[in-house]
């Protein structure tokens, strides 16, 4: 910052910090990683979290959203043809570099959202924001692939899901008609036979087309689409997830 301190790029982790992308050691130091990311290790895709952290502040004459872009564009270089899936990270300055993204905030281990989510921002970790940002972002699966992150099948264990059935079963729906990119947050190798099938479900590609979305209430979303020639009406409550899907 102006006092020559370190800048806390976020509260993760009890705090943490970000590397100068704008210094050419520390981008030749990214580029070896990410050589061995591709070249020895293998992969050919990387999901590049908390990105936002490339641009917490505005310096060197630059403004916070042209350090972003020369960020993105960096790590473009940095991954050649590799697929990225890009998540924490202002939306705008993705575009045309990432070929999937996070389009929303995270969604919380419970249904119900923890009392701080109400102190703060709509990004913080919320199952309801993060299904509302999926339901009113869709718009941008014209540019990139959306990834609305997870959902929750898994019963008991470790961070057992506080969702009941019927909630489990909505933000399924919701990831499967509004998403591109589909994660389950569960080791799937203990599912039953039951959670197999669900899975199967949230996984089969949409087959409609979604005709419209809006709020009916303050907690009510309605979704027209048609699929098999026929209009479909599927309503649901961000907060209990009661939902009903009829023709």
């Amino acid at each position: 910052n102006e006092k020559g301190k370190p800048v806390v790029a976020g509260m993760n982790w009890g705090g943490f910090y970000a590397l100068d992308v704008q210094n050419e050691r520390v981008k030749e130091y990214i580029r070896t990683v990410f050589d061995r990311v591709f070249d020895e290790w293998g992969f050919d895709m990387v999901k590049l979290d908390f990105l936002y952290a490339a641009c917490i502040i505005p310096y060197g004459n630059k403004s916070r959203g042209r350090l972003m872009c020369e960020a993105m564009e960096f790590l473009r270089e940095c991954c050649r043809d590799r697929i990225i899936l890009g998540c924490g990270v202002p939306l705008a300055p993705t575009f045309g570099i990432v070929d999937a993204c996070r389009i929303g905030c995270d969604a919380e281990n419970s249904f119900e959202d923890k009392f701080y989510a109400k102190l703060t921002n709509q990004e913080i970790v919320s199952t309801k924001n993060a299904m509302t940002d999926t339901v009113f972002r869709r718009h941008l699966r014209r540019i990139f692939a959306n990834d609305p992150d997870v959902f929750f099948l898994r019963k008991g264990g470790y961070k057992e899901a506080k969702y009941t059935d019927e909630q489990k079963r909505l933000l399924a729906k919701v990831n499967n008609m509004f998403g591109d990119v589909l994660f389950v947050s569960d080791d799937v190798g203990e599912y039953d036979e039951e959670q197999r099938a669900l899975l199967a479900v949230g996984y089969a590609p949409f087959e409609g087309k979604v005709l419209s979305a809006e709020f009916v209430s303050p907690t009510e979303i309605c979704v027209k689409y048609e699929q098999n020639s026929q209009i479909h009406t599927f309503t649901f409550d961000i907060y209990t997830g009661r939902n009903e899907d009829k023709i």
